[in-house]
């Protein structure tokens, strides 16, 4: 996730084991909405200030210390809908 003003790193989350992201949108200030191909959806709240970044950050530096945005929900779709 990228910062919309000035392409900063947001956050960086890796999928689970079969598991394949298929799209984003922003529902709100500091909240978006990730879904999978096979029909999970997570919705989070992203932190205000700019602490929440990439364990892996562009410039190849380590941060001290990861902040991750908070999960508000997430929900998913039975295999036969």
């Amino acid at each position: 996730v990228y910062d919309y003003c000035d392409f900063s790193l947001l956050w960086t989350e890796v999928s689970r084991n079969g598991q394949f992201f298929a799209g984003g949108e922003v529902l709100a200030a500091h909240r978006i909405l990730i879904w999978t191909e096979d029909g999970h959806s997570y919705i989070y709240q992203l932190l205000n200030s700019g602490l929440s970044k990439s364990i892996y950050p562009a410039d190849g530096r380590v941060l001290k210390e990861t902040i991750y945005p908070h999960l508000l929900c997430s929900t998913s779709v039975e295999e036969n809908k």
